[in-house]
């Protein structure tokens, strides 16, 4: 989550994480951060998401989310309290990034 060059004196928090006091903060769900050194990690906007999950990769690295992805097709996000799209309701369809269902 962060990173730093032999001999500094701080550490800098990498994009998908914030700087909370001397530490570095992933993001959690439905946030992202897009730069070094955030101050605090934006909320996705309405008919997109996050997968950032603290997932690590099998070597103790943890990714998280530099930037939103927009809802798949036949599902929205109309809040951005929720992380997740939701499907479509039966018989009716959406566009990518949707914030309803028609």
């Amino acid at each position: 989550i962060s990173t730093s060059e032999p001999g500094a004196t701080k550490c800098t928090c990498l994009p998908g994480t914030s700087t909370i006091g001397n530490v570095c903060e992933i993001c959690g769900p439905g946030t992202y951060s897009e730069t070094f050194d955030a101050d605090f990690c934006k909320i996705c906007p309405p008919g997109f998401y996050t997968t950032n999950d603290n997932i690590q990769d099998g070597s103790g690295v943890s990714f998280a989310a530099t930037a939103c992805l927009p809802c798949p097709a036949d599902s929205y996000s109309n809040d951005t309290s929720t992380a997740l799209c939701q499907p479509c309701p039966n018989r009716l369809t959406s566009d990518e990034g949707s914030t309803s269902c028609d």
